[in-house]
């Protein structure tokens, strides 16, 4: 069989886990670790570490996090010099139905492209008000992110998927 890698794009708190279940749950391999449990779910968050652990590694190299966002000149500079890493993490993850969901993937995907084969990608947009709301109730005991602050990473991280799709037409994608 054919690889086919189905990618979940999404920001935080929109939903994606339960997109990537029910991939999940029709046979789409995403990740070993895809039922990991913690808090802010109750159904698991279906990522793969390894992506999540690359994603992490981009961003820190670039000069932020998922939270803090780098530029995207500097996230492909950061992709570029890790693109052995990255070519490695996808021969080892590409068989039959596959494919992964992290949030960051948003801002890194463009450093995974050149490596990837029949990708599909499943964007969710979701109110950037209900967004900042989840995220601020599952952040507010450790004061991480303030409701202005997560409204701000909401509007980012959809302006980024937006210009994201525009400029990569040929990829398959459903809303």
């Amino acid at each position: 069989m054919k690889s086919k890698a189905f990618i979940v794009l999404g920001m935080h708190r929109s939903t994606t886990s339960l997109i990537a279940k029910a991939l999940h749950l029709a046979g789409v391999n995403m990740g070993a670790k895809g039922e990991r449990k913690q808090y802010g779910t109750d159904y698991g968050f279906y990522e793969d570490l390894d992506f999540i652990n690359m994603n992490d590694t981009l961003l820190r190299e670039a000069g932020g996090s998922w939270k803090d966002l780098p530029t995207h000149e500097a996230i492909i500079e950061a992709g570029c010099a890790r693109k052995q890493g990255i070519a490695r993490l996808i021969n080892k993850k590409k068989k039959g139905l596959w494919g992964w969901k992290d949030p960051r993937t948003i801002l890194t995907l463009e450093c995974y492209l050149p490596f990837l084969e029949d990708v599909h990608l499943l964007t969710v947009f979701r109110d950037r008000r209900e967004v900042a709301k989840s995220m601020y109730k599952r952040d507010r005991n450790d004061r991480e992110i303030s409701m202005e602050k997560a409204l701000e990473l909401a509007d980012e991280y959809n302006k980024r998927l937006l210009r994201l799709l525009r400029k990569n037409k040929d990829i398959s994608w459903l809303a």
